[in-house]
């Protein structure tokens, strides 16, 4: 699982690279596009937390890592919904 983890930031951070590239001439979904970087930091973050919840040293703190998770889990859903709904009402 650890390994799916690190699998998972190194994708968002590819994705958010290939954002980068991508010209911004008459960017119509500049608001979605927002919420989409914005969720890939949010996710490669809780990727991170995952990794660290494993390597916790006491229940504190694998408490508190595991919340962080959670946190940045579920504000990466709601900001690739955000995305999602903007773009379905643009498209």
């Amino acid at each position: 699982l650890m390994g799916r983890a690190n699998v998972t930031k190194r994708k968002c951070n590819e994705l958010k690279q290939q954002f980068k590239k991508v010209e911004r001439e008459e960017d119509y979904f500049a608001e979605a596009r927002g919420h989409m970087e914005e969720a890939l930091e949010q996710l490669g973050s809780a990727a991170t937390y995952y990794t660290l919840y494993f390597r916790s040293e006491d229940a504190a703190q694998e408490e508190m890592r595991e919340r962080m998770m959670r946190q940045r889990a579920r504000g990466a859903y709601e900001l690739f919904k955000k995305a999602a709904s903007e773009l379905a009402s643009q498209g």
